[in-house]
């Protein structure tokens, strides 16, 4: 046969739903072959997996790198990334320079160009205060933007990235109809949230009581429903960020299949910490939505494992010590995930919660199809080589002192998982091994296939 770059062998290659004992060529970058026992490949580099299962690499559609800040920045947030097995990025746009406006599009594309260890791309940012009804939104579309976000609630406070006014929101999603592109939205009715912070001071609640007493479910479920009404009206596809609750899962699961073109995503976050492990960890552990009761986490996974949760996040967002040191109402929400993710998933599949299908299908298949990047979240010829080797019989521990990221902290900081990413590649390129990053930055900035 013709050589190829890699040989990949050895492994069990997940393919179109099925793990496969094939050996996986890579040519100028792409999948080229998927070659059944019995037959080799003669190849400039070959790679003996070992039996290790390989995985499409993770297509992450909600992090908030922070270029130019020192809370994290490309560098560190790319390693983070390729450590964990994710080979895509789209980074959230609401941090300086907050991607409104072409031009500043611009200034964070320059940001990752030559740094980034993985692939990215960036949301547009819609916000009353600065793009809606001006023609940025449908400028950001043409510059390659592959998806929207807004936020619906900022607890009251000023905050100019937030859209609290229904006819700007209307506008809003009409204007993200028209891109054709999807529109990821934070979903917490504004109304309601100011009433919950005022109910919480006259009461004289403080610390974690006033925190999670300030932000109860009905802030997602009303505002979830609203959403569903709007994706309705406009046609935007809607993809509701974070969802904490299994009821505004199962809202969207079955206003989808009335034909409102609707999404849920959540995190490995609120499958993994419900208000006690919160309560027992502390400010560390605090990002908001806040997390809810046990039994709401124990209906998540089943909503997890049977389908109703569609994409797949993290929501990386690391702060300063200093910031998550604060009192709960006032600390700085977010928290580092790209490393412990893929782990904590696979970790669960290995205890029976859930399955390699669901794990493949949200943090890799259906984030690419949404996102409109053909080649990514599936390892089929003609794809982009993109694929992390997990080792599914490896009992480590969470430290944060070993990250990537410039986080010290984690939600999952002492926790043992039993799968453990030991290669990650980008286009062929090796850009991790046993989850620490290579010096390769091959990271390219992508668009969605209509603006290729």
């Amino acid at each position: 046969m013709s050589g190829v770059d890699l040989a990949v062998t050895g492994g069990r290659v997940y393919v179109h739903g099925n793990c496969r004992a094939v050996t996986l060529g890579v040519t100028d970058g792409r999948v080229s072959h998927l070659v059944e026992p019995g037959r080799s490949l003669d190849a400039d580099r070959e790679l003996d997996v070992g039996g290790k299962l390989v995985l499409p690499g993770c297509v992450d559609a909600h992090v908030h790198v922070r270029p130019g800040d020192d809370r994290e920045g490309v560098d560190t947030g790319t390693a983070a990334a390729a450590a964990g097995g994710v080979t895509t990025v789209v980074d959230m746009p609401n941090f300086p320079p907050t991607v409104t406006d072409r031009e500043r599009w611009n200034e964070n594309a320059a940001l990752y160009d030559g740094t980034a260890r993985v692939d990215y791309s960036m949301f547009g940012h819609v916000a009353a205060a600065h793009n809606v009804g001006t023609g940025d939104v449908a400028d950001l579309a043409a510059a390659g933007a592959p998806a929207f976000k807004t936020f619906l609630s900022a607890g009251g406070g000023p905050d100019p990235y937030v859209i609290r006014d229904k006819g700007d929101l209307l506008t809003a999603f009409e204007e993200v109809a028209e891109t054709g592109r999807p529109f990821w939205v934070h979903a917490e009715d504004d109304e309601y949230h100011v009433e919950y912070l005022e109910r919480v001071a006259e009461r004289g609640l403080t610390g974690m009581d006033a925190f999670l007493e300030s932000a109860p479910p009905i802030l997602e479920t009303t505002a979830v429903r609203d959403l569903i009404d709007l994706a309705a009206e406009t046609g935007t596809t809607t993809v509701v960020a974070h969802t904490t609750t299994a009821e505004a899962l199962d809202l969207v699961a079955e206003a989808r299949a009335d034909g409102v073109p609707i999404y849920a995503e959540t995190t490995p976050y609120y499958l993994g910490i419900d208000e006690e492990r919160l309560r027992e960890i502390g400010t560390t552990a605090l990002g908001t939505p806040p997390v809810r009761s046990p039994e709401n986490r124990a209906a998540l996974w089943e909503r997890f494992d049977g389908g109703r949760v569609d994409t797949m996040a993290t929501d990386h967002a690391p702060r300063f010590d200093e910031e998550k040191a604060r009192d709960p109402i006032d600390v700085g929400p977010g928290m580092p995930q790209l490393e412990t993710a893929l782990p904590f998933l696979l970790s669960a599949v290995g205890e029976g919660k859930t399955t390699v299908d669901r794990v493949v299908e949200t943090y890799a298949e259906r984030p690419a199809r949404l996102l409109g990047f053909e080649r990514k979240g599936h390892l089929g010829v003609g794809a982009d080589a993109d694929f992390v080797v997990v080792d599914t019989d490896a009992e480590w521990t969470v430290d944060p002192e070993q990250f990537e990221s410039r986080a010290t902290y984690s939600p999952f900081d002492g926790w043992t998982f039993t799968a453990r990413p030991v290669r990650t590649f980008v286009r062929g390129q090796e850009v991790a091994v046993d989850m620490a990053a290579t010096d390769a930055r091959p990271g390219r900035l992508l668009a969605p296939a209509a603006s290729e």
